[in-house]
């Protein structure tokens, strides 16, 4: 077993439009921590892997389509063998899935600028695969599970399903240093809210820089999980990067609490399959109902502000009259009955890696590894973006 881990500098340009919350009226003011993409690449003497983190909100598919090909010609890395997710951090730059369903159903147009990033992003992920391949060295690898308290819950009830399971990949050279800590868990890095306007990585970016001061060097990278429905709403203080720092080290406990006890091996056998999934579009109802029910929302946030109602719940109530407002907006524009999109299976050993392309909702996540014999890491936003992904069983 051979590996390598590499980190790339992604900082968008200042002034750009950002992502995540509708109600920012300007682009970024700055940068408050750098906005990274993060590769480990595996090699098994057979075949090899390359798994990215983003620090963006998504990509779309054609950023996997074109990295895949730039790698493939300049390496022996097949292209369905590489494996790239978002963090989903709702305060990075919006010009990652130009190509992709999200603009165009929201009509979405971009300048030059825009554009000129989203390629750059292409050519440097791409760019540095292809470096983490020429610098692969003997390794051996194991695979651990903690439990996270305290970082988040389900986004609408504190009370209903959340996945607290931090998964954990760890890969050490042969005399025992680290190479890379992969760390996977579900939760919205949603600290920092629409009032900020600097880049950030938000409570993913506060983690890392903790685990890289207690492992005395970057190593550690974070793929998200299936965290449509989780988020830290009603665990956050304040959207501050104090309280983004604070949230983090539940984390960080949780995973320095399992990381030395991981065992490891230095032989594995990778592998990887696709498939394809066809889902139904939300079916909207009419206009007059969906208008009626942005009514009722109005009229019951403006009732929860008067009476002083929980920040919590308000802004809760807030985010459910933005759904309705984008309902309509979808119902206008949306033209698509059902959406394709792939769903990539990453062998590694007993490990699985699933990746799921989209704001995809706990449940699901937690089906989807069911199924799975072994330790199983559900990858969302992950290889493309579909939107949310919403379980059957809160239909």
């Amino acid at each position: 077993m051979k590996a390598a881990f590499k980190i790339v500098n992604l900082d968008p340009p200042i002034g750009y439009p950002m992502a995540g919350f509708s109600e920012r009226n300007h682009g970024s003011e700055g940068l408050h921590d750098h906005i990274t993409g993060s590769v480990l690449v595996l090699d098994d003497g057979k075949n090899k892997a390359a798994i990215v983190s983003l620090d963006i909100i998504a990509i779309d598919s054609t950023v996997t389509k074109k990295v895949g090909e730039l790698v493939a010609k300049n390496t022996s890395i097949l292209s369905e063998n590489i494996l790239i997710g978002a963090i989903h951090t709702h305060s990075s730059i919006d010009a990652t899935r130009i190509n992709g369903v999200h603009a165009k159903i929201n009509n979405l147009t971009y300048n030059e600028g825009q554009i000129a990033y989203y390629n750059l992003m292409i050519d440097k992920i791409a760019g540095i695969i292809i470096e983490a391949d020429k610098d692969l060295c003997p390794a051996k690898i194991g695979f651990g599970v903690s439990t996270c308290v305290g970082l988040g819950t389900n986004r609408n009830d504190p009370s209903a399903f959340y996945d607290k399971n931090v998964n954990l990949l760890k890969v050490e050279s042969i005399d025992g240093q680290l190479i890379c800590l992969l760390v996977n868990h579900a939760c919205h890095p949603t600290v920092l809210n629409h009032n900020n306007f600097l880049y950030t990585a938000d409570f993913v970016g506060a983690f890392r820089e903790t685990m890289n001061d207690v492992l005395h060097g970057a190593k550690v990278m974070y793929l998200q999980g299936a965290a449509g429905s989780a988020s830290c709403r009603y665990t956050r203080k304040g959207s501050t990067f104090k309280d983004a720092k604070k949230l983090s080290n539940h984390l960080a406990a949780a995973v320095i609490d399992k990381m030395d006890d991981i065992e490891v091996s230095d032989h594995l056998e990778i592998s990887c399959s696709w498939g394809k999934i066809t889902l139904p579009v939300k079916e909207y109802g009419t206009e007059e109902e969906i208008l009626a029910q942005i009514d009722s929302y109005k009229t019951k946030l403006d009732l929860m502000k008067k009476e002083n109602a929980d920040p919590k719940e308000v802004r809760k109530m807030y985010v459910t009259l933005q759904g309705a407002e984008r309902n309509l907006n979808a119902k206008r524009r949306n033209k698509y009955k059902e959406i394709s999109a792939n769903i990539q299976l990453l062998k590694l050993g007993p490990c699985s890696i699933v990746t799921l392309p989209g704001d995809v909702f706990g449940e699901i996540g937690r089906d989807v590894c069911a199924l799975i014999d072994g330790p199983c890491f559900a990858a969302g936003y992950a290889n493309d973006f579909i939107g949310y992904i919403v379980s059957n069983e809160l239909l």
